[in-house]
């Protein structure tokens, strides 16, 4: 057998065809590196099932290092993840505990930003403007005041005391300065004297309305019966009675002691009428003193001559007048008039008392009874008087230095009375009046109104005949609301 000839021996094999899926898959350069590393024995090409399960191996090896590569990475983005949100939320707790190391995380802008703070700062520009000329704006307003001229005025105004209350005339009130001066001679002479004491006295009338006539030497008694006498006739005037008050008329005289002597110094007491005694008139006639008693005297006194005397007297009387106008120009008023002349200036008897040495002191007293009346009541009874157009609205007179005033006494129609022993007042002269206005009232009116309703506005004022505006903002139409913020001035 082993002798046969084997006829299988000198035929070669064909070559045997490979499949796709022996084809072995080009690796990567890593994976080429790997496999190096695993197998470093170079494989024959003629073990092929050897290098396909080789293959099989590596394919599956990198697949398990590729998951492990991925769950290295997987795992590592986890922790990163906690520990982020760890830290965070340790970022908070510890923002909780120190408030004060807290910074908020500042947003960025968007791309709506420039557009809003355009917007805004319009916004406030406006506002600032409004601002701006709510409180700067103001306005002046110059007014043109109605006027009048009066001409060569002599007119008669009633006047009566206010304490009585007419209505229907000019009100006063008296203002009455006493003053007093002296002065030291030296004596001319010397020479027995019996001076009698004197005083002032008021004199009231409660009887009737009519003025009652006390004729010279009419005696005055106190309650002691001292009794003193005024030199010269007086008329007391009547009484007058509003809303079922009686007000007595009343004058002031001079008196003089009875009889010489100091026992006729006495101070300030109450009089009767003895005249009147057994008659209805002795309880309403009756005087109060107004000043002490003093002066009586008997004895030897140093003296001077009846020349010195007199010149000395009026001296004195100057310088009493300079006084009392003193005080009437401390008392002065705009919104008064005082009225006076030399016939309300009254001086006592000068009286001569010894001093020391040869020397006599020469005294003299004085009383101004000054009419104060309201400058607006006073240019409006002027103007109803003397005014040709005048219309009954408030006025004043503009230049009441230039006029002359006279207190008189005398009987005055008023066109519905005639006024008994009444005072009147006399104004001559030349003189302008004015209208007046509310200016308070015009600002009301006025305030937010546009510039334009001026002239309309004014137009319910006859006492303005014109008026123009000015701003202190020149793009300003409006008054301000606020009136402290318009000025009014008059032309």
């Amino acid at each position: 057998m082993n002798d046969e000839k084997n006829y299988l021996d000198g035929i070669k094999s064909p070559i045997q065809k490979r499949s796709i899926r022996d084809i072995p898959v080009p690796t990567r350069k890593k994976d080429r590196i790997i496999s190096s590393e695993m197998s470093p024995v170079k494989i024959s090409t003629t073990q092929r099932p050897a290098k396909k399960e080789l293959d099989l191996r590596e394919e599956t090896k990198r697949e398990e290092i590729k998951k492990e590569t991925m769950g290295d990475f997987v795992r590592e983005r986890k922790e990163k993840r906690v520990m982020t949100l760890a830290d965070l939320e340790n970022n908070n707790n510890d923002n909780d505990n120190n408030d004060d190391d807290y910074k908020p995380r500042q947003r960025k802008s968007g791309k709506g930003f420039p557009y809003l703070l355009t917007i805004s700062s319009v916004v406030v520009l406006i506002l600032l403007f409004i601002g701006v000329s709510t409180l700067f704006s103001k306005a002046n307003v110059l007014v043109s005041p109605k006027t009048s001229n009066l001409s060569n005025l002599n007119v008669d105004i009633p006047i009566i005391d206010e304490k009585v209350g007419n209505k229907e005339l000019l009100n006063y009130k008296v203002l009455e300065i006493n003053e007093a001066s002296a002065k030291t001679l030296d004596s001319e002479k010397e020479e027995a004297v019996e001076n009698k004491a004197s005083g002032v006295i008021t004199v009231y009338n409660e009887f009737n309305t009519e003025g009652q006539k006390l004729i010279q030497n009419t005696r005055f008694e106190n309650a002691e019966g001292l009794v003193y006498r005024i030199k010269n006739s007086i008329t007391i005037p009547g009484y007058t009675e509003t809303a079922g008050k009686k007000t007595a008329g009343s004058i002031d005289v001079e008196v003089f002691a009875d009889q010489a002597g100091e026992k006729y110094n006495i101070g300030k007491t109450d009089f009767k009428v003895p005249g009147f005694k057994d008659q209805e008139q002795y309880d309403y006639f009756y005087a109060k003193s107004k000043t002490e008693m003093t002066g009586g005297f008997v004895g030897t006194k140093n003296t001077v001559s009846e020349e010195t005397l007199g010149d000395t007297v009026k001296v004195l009387q100057g310088e009493i007048t300079e006084k009392i106008l003193s005080k009437v120009k401390e008392q002065n008023s705009d919104n008064y008039v005082y009225v006076y002349s030399p016939e309300n200036f009254t001086f006592l008897e000068a009286k001569q008392n010894n001093a020391s040495g040869k020397k006599v002191e020469i005294s003299v007293s004085g009383t101004a009874k000054i009419y104060v009346v309201e400058k607006s009541a006073l240019s409006q009874k002027v103007a109803e008087k003397g005014g040709r157009d005048y219309d009954g609205n408030p006025v004043l007179i503009k230049d009441l230095g230039t006029l002359i005033l006279k207190i008189k006494n005398n009987d005055v129609s008023t066109g519905k009375e005639i006024i008994q022993n009444n005072d009147i007042l006399n104004v001559s002269g030349d003189a302008s009046i004015v209208w007046q206005n509310d200016l308070e009232q015009i600002k009301k009116d006025l305030a937010g109104k546009d510039k334009k309703e001026l002239s309309q506005i004014i137009s319910n004022y006859p006492g303005i005949t014109k008026a123009s505006a000015s701003f202190t903002l020149f793009w300003n139409s409006d008054f301000p609301k606020n009136t402290k913020k318009i000025n009014i001035e008059i032309e």
